[in-house]
């Protein structure tokens, strides 16, 4: 508009952006581990920030919802497991994708499935996880080796 003042601009746009209901009908909302945007976490333990925490899974996992089990460490982005960490996570998709960084292996075990475990290896990445033929509600647990930092669970 500076460069020519006579020009009709749109109406500006907010930039709000409404997140999906937690346990609401369709596929599960993108979930972020990382304390500055978790928003889903149903477990023991708090998200602290720069620190190393001790976290429980939760038994009964709510739709829609994550919890971390052992020790990690906390990151404003992501989560960095030390020793016997896992995540567990309901959702309800047919295709589940973690975005990871660092070396080892995850482990993925969802009821009903044979365990599959995928090697992991550098900058972060989206790993699939899960692929099922349609969309269903499963609860699975994942198991990290050492000094994998977890970032999100997307959905397909």
């Amino acid at each position: 508009k500076e460069a020519n003042p006579a020009v009709q601009l749109p109406a500006r746009v907010d930039g709000t952006v409404q997140a999906d209901t937690i346990g609401a009908k369709g596929t599960t909302p993108e979930t972020y581990l990382g304390y500055s945007r978790s928003t889903n976490l149903q477990g023991s333990g708090k998200l602290t920030p720069n620190k190393t925490v001790a976290f429980g899974l939760n038994p009964e996992q709510p739709d829609d919802t994550f919890s971390l089990g052992g020790d990690w460490v906390v990151g404003t982005q992501s989560v960095t497991s030390t020793k016997s960490s896992q995540s567990r996570l309901n959702f309800n998709a047919a295709k589940v994708f973690h975005v990871l960084s660092g070396e080892g292996t995850v482990t993925v075990s969802v009821p009903g499935l044979p365990d599959k475990t995928i090697k992991v290896s550098g900058t972060p990445n989206a790993y699939q996880l899960v692929d099922l033929p349609s969309q269903q509600r499963k609860t699975m647990t994942v198991t990290y080796s050492p000094g994998l930092s977890a970032f999100t669970y997307s959905f397909g």
